[in-house]
Parts: structure tokens; C-alpha cells; sequence
């Protein structure tokens, strides 16, 4: 039996039934991105996910392409898709720019960091389409807190 939050077991039918609902990373950030593009508000189920990749990302600094229904990595060794990450930027960018709500774009702030962080440590040469990504990613945090930087009367440049 694995652990869950309160430290009690899970019992054998409940770690079937989580691993038989995993999220599927990729495929979510698809459904994401098309859903924050769109001029409407974002489906409940698209807002639950999108708040879930959030939290975890907060919480483990890591994004991962398999997660169990309660958003735990479903390998802790597989944190390494930097596709992910530029992904994830971009889907924080237009989930801050849609809602205003900071904690998407503390989660931007960071994202964009760990993949800074990641292109200075390595030989990392992302894709052509990451590139543009990051690229889209950093502009819109630069924008975003040029903007916050304007309504509170700070003047930076």
C-alpha cells in the first residue's frame, strides 16, 4: 500500500484506480492551450487541471508527462522534457493575461527561470518551435511586469 496525504494507506483497488486516471501531460498542455486562446472562460475541467499543474509545479519545481489522478508524478525520474517546460511558460502566460491572477504568473516567473537556467547549464539547444516559445514566454513577462510596474506608479526603465 502507498501513502497518501493524511499518511494512511491506499489500498490495492485505489492505487489501480489512480493509475488507471492519469494525466497524460502532453495532451493536457494541448487541450490548454486551445482552450486560453479562445475568447471564453476556460471549462471546469481545463481550470481544475490547469490549477493542478500549478500547485505541483509550485510545490516540486518540476513538471513531469505522467501524473496520477492527485497530481503526483507517475515516475519521479522522468522530470526532464524541456518541451514541457516551454509549454507551460506559454499556457502561464495566457492563463496570467486571461485572469489576472498572480499565481500564474509566479509560476511564468519561475518557469521561464528554470528554463533559463537549464540553456546556461547544458549544451540544451531546444527546437526551433521552443525557441519561438521562450521567446513568447519571456516577452509577455517582460510586458506583464512593465504593466504592474505602470499601475503602482514605478517608473524602471
Amino acid at each position: 500500500d502507498l501513502p497518501n496525504e493524511e499518511g494512511l494507506s491506499l489500498s490495492s483497488q485505489e492505487e489501480r484506480q489512480e493509475k488507471a486516471e492519469e494525466i497524460d501531460t502532453a495532451e493536457t498542455f494541448r487541450i490548454l492551450q486551445c482552450e486560453l486562446l479562445k475568447g471564453t472562460a476556460i471549462s471546469d475541467w481545463s481550470k481544475e487541471r490547469l490549477d493542478g499543474y500549478v500547485k505541483t509545479f509550485e510545490v516540486r519545481k518540476r513538471l513531469y508527462p505522467v501524473y496520477t489522478a492527485r497530481f503526483r508524478p507517475a515516475d519521479e525520474n522522468t522530470w526532464r522534457d524541456m518541451g514541457l517546460y516551454f509549454s507551460f511558460a506559454c499556457i502561464c502566460a495566457d492563463a496570467y493575461e486571461k485572469y489576472r491572477d498572480f499565481r500564474y504568473l509566479n509560476v511564468l516567473l519561475k518557469v521561464n527561470d528554470t528554463l533559463l537556467s537549464q540553456m546556461n547549464r547544458t549544451a540544451f539547444q531546444p527546437e526551433r518551435s521552443d525557441q519561438e516559445k521562450m521567446v513568447y514566454a519571456l516577452k509577455k513577462e517582460v510586458d506583464f511586469i512593465t504593466e504592474i510596474c505602470r499601475e503602482k506608479g514605478i517608473k524602471w526603465e
